[in-house]
């Protein structure tokens, strides 16, 4: 996929223009992503664990296991740049559907991609 599709962004890239306005708005907002991040990642540690020891036991993963682990992963990039004041764009606290893929570069440096999935 090419870099300048339109239907792609590139994560945590530079803004020059910032709200005052949203850096408020972002403080209560950003409680509420962190309790869903909170209750997501204990739930995910569970996942984890038990997803290691069906590794260990049986040599192979359980599916559903690593939906929620990936789903966790897909959700912490989503918003990290928004909680890392590297945006004013906010994100959705529901999980969304999205997709991230990494892309060598024709400069050859690795690039991290989110597609979101409208389906």
């Amino acid at each position: 996929m090419d870099i300048r599709n339109p239907n792609m962004k590139q994560l945590f890239s530079y803004e020059k223009k910032a709200s005052r306005l949203e850096l408020f708005f972002r403080i209560i907002y950003s409680i509420l992503i962190g309790i869903v991040l909170y209750i997501y990642g204990i739930f995910t540690g569970i996942c984890l664990v038990l997803q290691w020891f069906i590794i260990l036991i049986a040599g192979r993963r359980i599916e559903g296991l690593n939906r929620i682990i990936k789903g966790y992963l897909e959700y912490y990039t989503h918003v990290i740049g928004y909680l890392f004041l590297t945006t004013d764009t906010r994100p959705s606290i529901k999980p969304p559907s999205i997709a991230i893929f990494e892309k060598k570069l024709y400069y050859d440096r690795d690039t991290v991609e989110i597609i979101k999935n409208d389906n």
